[in-house]
């Protein structure tokens, strides 16, 4: 599990911070990435380890995607409030949304703002990678259990009793 989770966390750490940075409002950038990475930690975990079955690849597929999921939440916390103090306390609406009669924010509602937004952001990460890293597990024992079984075309096949 070391192998598939350091990685993909490297991977994630990477990733997610540059989507915390780019998107310093709304996270939508964030759960698509997680959804590939949470799969290639459960897929990567299953091909390093090679469990026998499917209820221990899809625990400890989600053990791996859960690690992964949580240095999510690390970079997105980190991404955006780095993204604050680049973009500053004038940006504390979604473009389009806001008014332009609205109230001046000040520089520490501004601050809450983007540390509960990247808590919510990061949390929502951590379980739907931690789920589909279970479902990332339980693919590749389905698929390795598939190629044991169907012998290659053409193979010849020793003569059963």
């Amino acid at each position: 599990m070391v192998k598939s989770s350091v990685i993909v966390g490297i991977i994630t750490f990477i990733l997610i911070l540059i989507s915390g940075l780019l998107s310093a409002v709304c996270c939508l950038v964030g759960p698509v990435v997680a959804v590939v990475l949470g799969l290639a930690a459960g897929y990567l975990w299953a091909y390093f380890e090679k469990p026998a079955d499917s209820e221990k690849a899809a625990v400890r597929g989600a053990m791996a995607g859960a690690i992964a999921g949580g240095v999510a939440l690390v970079a997105e916390l980190i991404g955006q409030t780095i993204s604050q103090f680049i973009v500053g306390a004038n940006q504390a609406c979604i473009p389009g949304f806001c008014s332009e009669a609205s109230a001046p924010i000040n520089s520490v509602g501004t601050s809450v703002y983007y540390v509960f937004n990247s808590c919510f952001c990061g949390l929502m990460l951590l379980p739907i990678m931690a789920g589909l890293g279970a479902v990332g597990a339980v693919l590749w024992v389905r698929i390795s259990n598939k190629k044991k079984t169907n012998p290659t075309p053409g193979a010849i096949l020793p003569p059963t009793l």
